[in-house]
């Protein structure tokens, strides 16, 4: 999809990677150079360290959108199937939707493949992972990735692959979904 710059970065945070645009975009001049940014649920003021969440986008779209030369993306993680977050999970891909307008940018949503130590991420199934992938792709997505892939100790103990490497359900449920997705991918313009 790109180079990575860092994971939900806070607003001043936003401005210290912006940095690095010019020395990414030497580097790599075909790929967007991108955070992947918090969604709307985080708390403006301790979290986002910013006013509110129009303003987080506002200041990205400014600070690191604006700055960037080459192709440019805008990313987020948004799991709606985890608590009461999925009220603002639409609403989160329109502010998205609007900001990537606005600068000219393509949008990689992340969909959730993991199941947590703590409990508060699950595993789901072959429809919600459809369901996510699909509606992303409604919603504009020119790329979706899945977190995680492989297990990352006890935080996230499955994603994708069991820790031997091996394929868990859900890998095969996103099989699928890449498949339908991949037979779209020229009338739709994304890249699975």
């Amino acid at each position: 999809v790109g180079v990575f710059s860092g994971d939900e970065p806070s607003a001043p945070e936003i401005k210290e990677q912006a940095k690095n645009i010019g020395a990414a975009q030497k580097a790599f001049p075909n790929v967007p150079y991108f955070p992947n940014l918090f969604p709307c649920y985080a708390d403006a003021t301790k979290t986002l360290k910013t006013d509110s969440y129009y303003k987080y986008l506002e200041e990205y779209g400014t600070e690191f959108l604006a700055k960037t030369s080459g192709p440019r993306m805008i990313s987020v993680d948004f799991y709606p199937f985890i608590g009461a977050n999925c009220e603002k999970w639409l609403y989160n891909y329109e502010l998205f939707t609007d900001t990537a307008l606005e600068y000219d940018a393509d949008m990689n949503m992340f969909i959730q493949s993991c199941v947590s130590g703590d409990g508060s991420h699950r595993l789901l199934d072959e429809k919600e992972i459809r369901v996510r992938v699909n509606t992303a792709l409604a919603y504009g997505a020119d790329s979706y990735s899945y977190f995680l892939y492989t297990p990352a100790g006890k935080g996230y103990p499955e994603g994708l692959v069991d820790k031997d490497g091996k394929p868990a359900n859900m890998y095969y449920h996103a099989q699928k979904a890449n498949a339908e997705t991949a037979s779209l991918e020229n009338a739709l313009s994304i890249s699975v």
